[in-house]
């Protein structure tokens, strides 16, 4: 019987990756594939030079096959090379880096395809190297040393997944290159979403302490530790982690079947709000809180916590489940340590559903107490940086345990109670603060009159939906007297979260099912702020997106501006308040008013980035584009995955400042985001007419014409020509657009 005969030959495999890949697709997804196609042009022909061969290509992983193992290394050696002289020109956040892996061994031929131990080490190896760096197995050093200029460190014996014995592994680096700052850690010490070492050998006391004490000073020198770890450029060893914490809140589950998306997406964005307002109060700038569009990037997708440590840098991750039954309440909450995979805090709580304020309050406070106990300097042991592991130098005893405990524990204490502190003073300031007087507008009267209802608005409904009933007259701007509402009935606030879901659907009727949801809370508790600017939301909206002419009667401006006054009232200097008011007096025509109130938000200490985004609009409008870039980039660090609103207001910015390619490429990452965004499609065309690529222009401006058969190139001058300060901006707009059209 004849079988068929395997071929099989011993070679030198490379595989490379690129480091954080899903994070810069998150934040400029058409301008990350170009940058990397780009790349990977650069890099083809260093391996075809060294008689390397391309054996597969996946998305942002490269595998080749070299017949000597000098040439694999000298080769992987000349792409490092290339790739960090070409990244030396990026910004840090856009910078591209690979981890390369190297092996010698057996492998299996299957036609173009390569198969085998040999290769699977070489993958293991890849994994295991730090960002910009190459990681070989023990038979490479054996065979390279002596016959290139290159360097080892011992990295020492690692495990690896399904391979049975252990692989010793080495970073090789130029001879003339000093060692990375990561290989002073321990040999042994793991990273994240990597598998466990052996354990390593110890390391001189006198070396320890070093280490120890450079941990504390980073602490200390929290701005400057947290530009690093911020701008990602932290060494990935579970030794050398950031001097500081940063946590993303991953959107909460919800039973699979029930209609509870709202409430669920709802809870989730009311911690991601608190905790980075308790972040503020705490006086933390050294705890970071990652944003609603980073968050929910990861909504519906099962997301490994230690690979978002390596793509974007937190320690931790809250995630939780709400289920609702009848009259009770269930929500369960774990805080992750994203190094390790430990929980550091988990509870479960069943209440009656009117609890649903106080869950919250206890999630955010147990947080943030917990985060702010790892960042107390007083105590070495309470800091993640010089004892990642939880261990210190020598074994403790149950006494030494105890100890470690009681001073985490008061560590928390002393966090909430500073917590409870700062939130008092702020009441208190929010109490006395007088409201800041707007300048009049030219013959406006003194006090305007309270709401009329709105006559686009469709009935709601008597149930938790908006179906039926008559519509209640709409709520007018809180008068002095109205009484701030921080816990509203349970279903005042259901239904503020369900407008919420429906406002943010890209369609006239869920906007105006969302306003009269808006309209029965703000009846029901005309003090409720969240609920008043959620409903001033949907006028502006409404008005921006002009889905029907009479979305553009500036009646809606009106009703939107006088319940932004209220709100104001009730809580002065809010920065979603100020944000939504700039906007609102932008396209009224008042573009100092406008100005002060876009400024004043972007300039408030608890302002998060969905809020820098609006206002960063409103500065488009009245004329400081560079003002808004400044704005945007606050928020690119809270939230490294922005959302398509932020992204269409910095293309319009570039745009607006002669900056046309940066402009086309912000706006694709928009489209792709939300491709019936009518602003991302209009810059878009405007910046590729302005670059000369008439075609691709005038295909995204028969997109846009198809969402809206109305649409010319003198629509933005008809339908915003008072929201610009600048006429030229709007002029120039037109200008291209006109270029574009057939």
């Amino acid at each position: 019987m004849n079988e068929a005969r395997v071929e099989r030959r011993l070679a030198a495999i490379v595989c490379a990756d690129v480091v954080g890949y899903s994070r810069l697709v998150g934040a400029d997804e058409a301008g990350t594939v170009a940058a990397w196609r780009a790349h990977r042009e650069a890099i083809l022909p260093l391996a075809a030079a060294h008689r390397g061969r391309l054996v597969g290509s996946q998305g942002d992983g490269l595998l080749f096959e070299f017949a000597s193992i000098i040439d694999a290394v000298a080769g992987a050696l000349a792409i490092q090379a290339t790739m960090a002289a070409r990244g030396a020109a990026e910004p840090e956040p856009r910078r591209f880096r690979l981890r390369i892996g190297i092996n010698l061994g057996d492998i299996i031929v299957d036609g173009s395809d390569i198969l085998g131990d040999g290769v699977n080490v070489a993958a293991r190896l890849e994994a295991l190297a730090e960002p910009g760096t190459i990681c070989v197995s023990g038979v490479v050093r054996e065979q390279v040393q002596g016959k290139l200029p290159v360097a080892f460190d011992d990295l020492g014996p690692r495990s690896v997944k399904n391979i049975a014995r252990a692989v010793h592994a080495w970073r090789v680096r130029p001879a003339d290159s000093a060692a990375p700052r990561a290989a002073t850690a321990p040999p042994g010490s793991d990273m994240p979403a990597r598998t466990p070492s052996t354990a390593p050998p110890r390391q001189p006391a006198t070396l320890r302490r070093v280490a120890a004490a450079l941990a504390v000073l980073l602490l200390l020198a929290g701005a400057v530790g947290a530009g690093t770890w911020l701008a990602g450029t932290w060494p990935w060893s579970a030794a050398w982690r950031p001097a500081g914490v940063a946590i993303i809140v991953l959107p909460f589950e919800s039973p699979a079947g029930q209609d509870q998306e709202y409430f669920s997406d709802g809870i989730t964005e009311d911690i991601i709000t608190a905790l980075s307002k308790m972040a503020v109060l705490a006086n933390q700038q050294n705890l970071r809180v990652f944003g609603r569009s980073t968050s929910f990037a990861w909504k519906g997708r099962k997301a490994d916590i230690r690979q978002l440590a390596r793509e974007l840098g937190i320690t931790h991750a809250l995630v939780g489940s709400v289920r609702r039954d009848g009259g009770r309440l269930r929500i369960s909450a774990e805080l992750i340590d994203a190094w390790t995979g430990r929980s550091d805090w988990a509870e479960r709580y069943d209440r009656e559903a009117g609890a649903v304020f106080d869950i919250q309050d206890e999630v955010t406070g147990r947080v943030v107490s917990t985060l702010v106990a790892m960042l107390d300097v007083t105590s070495g042991r309470n800091n993640p940086l010089a004892n990642p592991s939880g261990k210190g130098d020598e074994p403790k005893t149950a006494d030494a345990e105890a100890e470690q405990r009681r001073q985490e524990a008061e560590a928390r204490a002393r966090a909430a109670e500073a917590r409870r502190k700062a939130e008092e003073a702020a009441r208190r300031q929010d109490e006395q603060s007088p409201k800041r007087p707007l300048r009049p507008a030219p013959g406006a009267a003194p006090a305007p009159a309270p709401a009329p209802s709105p006559p686009s608005s469709p009935p709601p409904s008597s149930k938790t939906s908006a179906d039926a009933a008559p519509t209640p007259p709409p709520a007018p701007a809180a008068p002095p007297t109205t009484t701030l509402v921080t816990r509203p009935p349970p279903d005042v606030y259901d239904l503020v979260l369900q407008a919420r879901l429906l406002a943010g659907k890209d369609a006239r009727a869920a906007l105006l099912q969302a306003r009269s949801l808006l309209l029965r809370a703000t009846a029901a508790a005309p003090g409720y702020v969240p609920a008043q600017l959620a409903l001033a939301d949907t006028y502006l909206a409404a008005y921006e997106r002009r889905w029907d002419p009479a979305d553009g009667a500036p009646e809606g401006l009106e009703t939107a501006l006088r319940g932004l006054d209220g709100a104001l009232a009730l809580t002065p200097d809010a920065p979603l308040a100020l944000a939504l008011r700039s906007a609102v007096l932008a396209h009224l025509g008042r573009h100092d008013d406008a100005r002060d109130d876009a400024r004043r938000a972007v300039g408030a200490k608890d302002t998060d980035a969905a809020v820098l985004a609006r206002a960063a609009g409103t500065l488009v409008l009245v004329g400081d584009s560079p003002g808004a870039l400044a704005a945007l980039a606050r928020a690119r660090q809270r939230d490294p995955v922005p959302g398509s609103a932020a992204l269409s207001v910095e293309a319009r910015a570039l745009f607006l400042l002669g900056r046309d390619a940066e402009a086309a490429k912000a706006a694709e990452a928009c489209r792709a985001r939300a491709a019936s965004d009518r602003d991302c499609l209009e810059t878009s065309a405007a910046a590729l007419a302005r670059q000369g690529k008439l075609d691709a222009a005038r295909a995204a401006l028969a997109t846009l014409k198809a969402l809206d058969p109305t649409f010319t190139a003198d629509s933005p001058r008809l339908r915003f020509a008072r929201s610009y300060r600048n006429g030229a901006d709007i002029d120039a707009v037109v200008a291209a657009l006109r270029q574009a059209s057939p």
